[in-house]
């Protein structure tokens, strides 16, 4: 806790003192408190928490939060909780779960400023223009035991249009919508649906088993004219057409490593 403003609430005390904290039932510890304007540090490098306005309960060495309302960087937070489960024990740790509903760059130049951005720079290559719900969860480990902060988290993302930057220029996909999963490593999971040029487009996102490279499998029909605007080769009339194409894009999650994209068509409709 790095602020509190104000707080209220009571604390309840019931037993032998060398029975404290009650483990085995001989008594009483009980919290409940309603804490505001609070600022709030989770973990070592992630954005602080600002303005919390929370309701904290505690039960022996169990202790819950529930945020109110909150700022986690630029982002508007109202639904937060917190879990401490096993306080005292020598293997604290800190369960954190929100859910927040903003405009999808915002949600990703958050998580850009944790320590997720060592693994996450693949996220780039994605300007979402449109609104989504990131659906986040923090395993904080408050003891010596280990330090590493597990991360699972979830991209709603609706319908918007989309700038794919993996070519020369961006590629525009109309209507985009799916869902993007990652933990600590960045993207695992996922697939996004929507429109390039008026033809169904599909690219499902996956995690190379041994090596731990985010690829991206790309389906559907594209237009001629598209594709070479975004190779920037718009002054070639070779060739016409919207053709069935199928794309892996790897992107590598060791530095130092360069993309890998393979694409095929038997360019029936040129």
């Amino acid at each position: 806790v790095k602020r509190i403003h104000q707080t209220s609430g009571n604390i309840i005390i019931n037993g032998l003192w060398k029975d404290f904290p009650f483990d085995a039932q001989q008594g009483e510890f009980t919290v409940n408190a309603h804490l505001y304007d609070v600022d709030l540090s989770f973990a070592k490098s992630w954005p602080l928490a600002t303005h919390v306005d929370a309701n904290l309960k505690s039960n022996g060495r169990h202790m819950e939060v529930m945020i109110d309302k909150a700022i986690l960087g630029d982002l508007p937070v109202s639904q937060l909780h917190l879990n401490f489960p096993q306080l005292g024990l020598g293997k604290e740790v800190i369960l954190v779960h929100g859910v927040i509903q903003d405009k999808v760059s915002k949600m990703m130049q958050y998580l850009m400023k944790s320590p997720l951005r060592h693994k996450a720079k693949n996220w780039m290559i994605y300007d979402f223009q449109g609104n989504g719900i990131l659906d986040l969860k923090l395993d904080i480990p408050l003891s010596k035991e280990r330090d590493e902060v597990f991360v699972d988290g979830q991209l709603k993302i609706s319908e918007q249009p989309l700038d794919l930057k993996i070519f020369t220029h961006p590629l525009r996909i109309e209507n985009c919508q799916g869902q993007l999963h990652f933990n600590g490593n960045g993207l695992y999971a996922g697939t996004l649906k929507g429109r390039v040029g008026g033809d169904l487009f599909t690219m499902d996102v996956k995690n190379h088993p041994v090596e731990q490279d985010t690829e991206l499998f790309i389906y559907g029909v594209m237009g001629l004219d598209v594709l070479k605007k975004a190779w920037g080769m718009e002054s070639s009339n070779l060739i016409s057409g919207h053709i069935p194409v199928e794309g892996r894009i790897r992107l590598p999650y060791e530095k130092g490593k360069n993309w890998e994209m393979d694409w095929t068509s038997h360019l029936k409709g040129v």
